[in-house]
């Protein structure tokens, strides 16, 4: 309701009717999953300076001036993305009105055990636990491109949760 009170929960079931558990993971957990079995590590702190292709992969300038040849290239470098507009330079990114906010906290015992997910009009807001130390709350909402947006991110990102009835 615009006055911040819950008009609806939905039960999304146990873990068995989701077809398994929602799990929140830091990120530097996940890279360390997602790379623990490749013969490369993710190269940190570099940045692409070319792509080219080869016959059965690619070589990549990094601005370190190393050279080196991969099967895959993964660029998820954000928005403004180096990989993407090498591979695209035709494809610009756009505001779309959409504006998001995200923040890691340390974890209180009065935070939920599971993942809340709050819908409003234009907005929405969501927390979850990534650790036994750490939460992770992360807003998204639409609307002008104003000089309102522009501010504190923290400020901008509790303005936002301050819509919805504490859980």
């Amino acid at each position: 309701a615009p006055d911040g009170r819950t008009l609806a929960t939905l039960e999304l079931g146990g873990p068995a009717a989701r077809g398994g558990e929602v799990l929140g993971v830091h990120r530097n957990a996940l890279i360390e999953t997602l790379t623990e079995g490749l013969r490369c590590k993710p190269r940190l702190a570099t940045t692409l300076r070319a792509i080219r292709e080869l016959g059965d992969g690619v070589e990549v300038e990094l601005t370190d001036g190393s050279c080196e040849a991969f099967d895959l290239v993964v660029g998820a470098d954000g928005l403004h993305s180096s990989v993407g507009r090498m591979l695209f330079p035709d494809e610009l990114p756009r505001f779309c009105h959409y504006r998001a906010w995200r923040a890691l906290v340390e974890r209180r015992r009065s935070d939920p055990p599971d993942a809340i997910f709050r819908i409003a009009p234009q907005t929405y807001f969501g927390s979850f636990p990534v650790s036994d130390d750490l939460y992770y709350l992360f807003g998204h909402e639409h609307g002008p491109d104003d000089a309102e947006s522009a501010g504190d991110g923290a400020g901008q990102l509790r303005r936002l949760a301050e819509r919805y009835d504490p859980a």
